[in-house]
């Protein structure tokens, strides 16, 4: 039973969080007019040695990476590798 109630947090987390975002996303721009993106990158904004010069190309993908859609591919991996089989 907890199992299954972990599951569903966690579930409910990264695709409410994901259609949270995207939700916000698309109202500040009917507001503006202007598409304020939060990529993956923002949450590594820090001083992270992780993302030297020898990182560039992970740098460059998660920069691309809106993070709605990576909670969201996330929470679809969740679901596909906790499937129960029987």
């Amino acid at each position: 039973m907890f199992d299954l109630f972990m599951r569903l947090l966690v579930l409910a987390g990264t695709f409410g969080g994901s259609f949270y975002l995207l939700g916000s996303a698309v109202y500040r721009w009917l507001r503006s007019g202007y598409w304020h993106s939060m990529t993956a990158l923002d949450l590594f904004r820090i001083d992270n040695p992780f993302f030297g010069s020898n990182w560039i190309g992970l740098a460059r993908l998660l920069d691309w990476l809106p993070i709605w859609l990576l909670l969201f591919v996330i929470g679809v991996i969740f679901l596909l590798a906790t499937d129960d089989p029987a």
